[in-house]
């Protein structure tokens, strides 16, 4: 490979996982605005409606050691394709269970948390493979800057879509699955 298709394939390869990072976003943040109707769903608290959008948090966070060292062992490419897969089963699954099914709807929505934990330490495994050094820095913080605009315009897009399309929320939640199946054959 000549030293501009290298370059070229670094740039797809973060931009790959960069998406990722953006996409962990959107269904890291999705329910906020949906937290209403999901509420009114289950039939549950505002407490247990809390739980389950937190539970995401907690899988992330217990994942984070155990992915650094899955990325060193398996390399990126089949960790990040395997956690897209838990981002999509999980948000997925949410989408069908019944209104009786809030445990399966708590561990779905931690199932989405175990994938999603990849995404920001998965883009910078690609970015140590695919950079020199001293551009890591630079790499790093360009995609956080996807992942913030994911972030930032998370709750405006769902809400823009459920205000036009009239949508409810597991449909809007199996659109986001289909985006993300898109970001999985990408791969």
């Amino acid at each position: 490979m000549n030293k501009k298709s290298t370059a070229r394939m670094a740039w797809m390869m973060w931009g790959l996982a960069s998406l990722f990072v953006f996409y962990k976003y959107i269904i890291e943040l999705s329910p906020g605005p949906l937290k209403n109707d999901i509420q009114n769903y289950f039939g549950v608290s505002i407490t247990e409606t809390g739980f389950l959008i937190s539970i995401y948090y907690y899988a992330y966070g217990i994942m984070q050691l155990p992915i650094g060292l899955l990325l060193d062992r398996f390399g990126p490419r089949l960790v990040i394709l395997l956690s897209l897969l838990l981002c999509l089963a999980g948000t997925f699954i949410l989408t069908v269970i019944p209104s009786s099914g809030f445990a399966l709807a708590c561990l779905a929505r931690f199932v989405t948390g175990l994938g999603a934990a990849t995404a920001i330490i998965g883009c910078m495994k690609l970015i140590s493979i695919w950079f020199e050094p001293q551009k890591f820095a630079k790499m790093a913080g360009l995609m956080m800057s996807v992942g913030m605009i994911g972030a930032g315009l998370s709750d405006n897009i769902i809400e823009s879509v459920i205000d036009h399309y009239h949508l409810p929320w597991q449909d809007l939640l199996k659109w986001v699955c289909y985006i993300g199946v898109a970001l999985w054959f990408m791969y």
